[in-house]
């Protein structure tokens, strides 16, 4: 297993843009992955008729079984934090979209979450020049995880 592997999505989007990728993109990453990993669910809910005859469908997110047993990142956690003390709560997926970039705070914010994650610490080097302007800079370890 490469060393790829073992990193989320969010962290490999960050590893290939260079640090620069958008929120929106990292956000969502992570909401896949969380889906996959069964910690989110989906589910569907079938409202009443409107006025015009079309069924209404909702589409909601709930905690999933997994999401106790494995550890939350701290760039997870903009998803994962309305669930931990809601139990059996469940959100409309477009209002857990307007939490998650709420709770993000700003796209630099959301980038060093990432970035701090303890897979990512041995490919980039800690300078904190290059933290004061927002910058990445790889080691040879990440160079190499870069370019596969």
């Amino acid at each position: 297993m490469s060393y790829l592997e073992t990193l989320t999505p969010a962290e490999n989007l960050m590893l290939r843009d260079d640090g620069k990728t958008k929120l929106r993109e990292l956000l969502k990453a992570t909401l896949l992955d969380l889906l996959m990993k069964k910690a989110l669910v989906f589910h569907d809910v079938v409202k009443d008729p409107d006025k015009r005859g079309r069924v209404r469908r909702y589409k909601y997110v709930e905690a999933g079984p997994d999401m106790d047993r494995r550890p939350i990142l701290a760039h997870e956690e903009v998803f994962l934090g309305p669930f931990r003390n809601a139990n059996g709560a469940r959100y409309l997926l477009k209002n857990l979209v307007r939490i998650a970039f709420t709770r993000s705070v700003n796209i630099r914010a959301y980038h060093n979450l990432v970035l701090s994650a303890p897979r990512m610490l041995p490919l980039r080097s800690a300078n904190h020049l290059w933290k004061l302007f927002g910058m990445v800079r790889w080691t040879a370890t990440g160079a190499t995880s870069r370019a596969v």
